[in-house]
């Protein structure tokens, strides 16, 4: 039982650090714990660690430290999209072309993106893990906005 909660007590307890329910506000702690909850496997702790850092809220702005913890998190789910093949999926209608791409060799792969962009619409759920992949690329190339 203690294996299955640990990742979930930090979390509450950095949630109401960050706030201040019940508890003094103290920003500082709140990272604290969502980082001992985040090494526990909590995706949610995950999530707000990528925000923050990718925002520079009460943390340094580091995009790539906002990478790494959205990548994280998007592997595991292609894990169990790979697990779950008859699971059904709701299409979300994903980043445009990026604003700065001008370089004449990135025409083809964009092209390419372009094309696993239309099948993953069409609801492919491999080709949504792919372009899911090939967005992340694009992601690694462009500087955190």
């Amino acid at each position: 039982m203690l294996n299955v909660c640990f990742h979930l007590t930090p979390q509450a307890l950095g949630f109401l650090l960050s706030y201040g329910i019940g508890v003094e506000h103290d920003q500082a702690k709140a990272i604290l714990y969502y980082n001992f909850a985040s090494l526990g496997g909590n995706l949610m702790s995950k999530l707000i660690l990528a925000y923050r850092f990718r925002l520079g809220i009460n943390v340094p702005r580091s995009c790539w430290v906002a990478l790494l913890h959205y990548k994280e998190v998007a592997r595991f789910v292609a894990k169990r999209l790979e697990k779950n093949k008859e699971l059904p999926v709701e299409k979300v209608r994903l980043m445009e072309k990026p604003e700065k791409q001008s370089l004449k060799t990135e025409f083809l792969d964009w092209d390419v993106y372009q094309y696993y962009k239309f099948l993953a619409e069409r609801g492919d759920t491999k080709i949504q893990v792919r372009y899911a992949s090939d967005n992340d690329w694009v992601m690694n190339r462009e500087v955190c906005v």
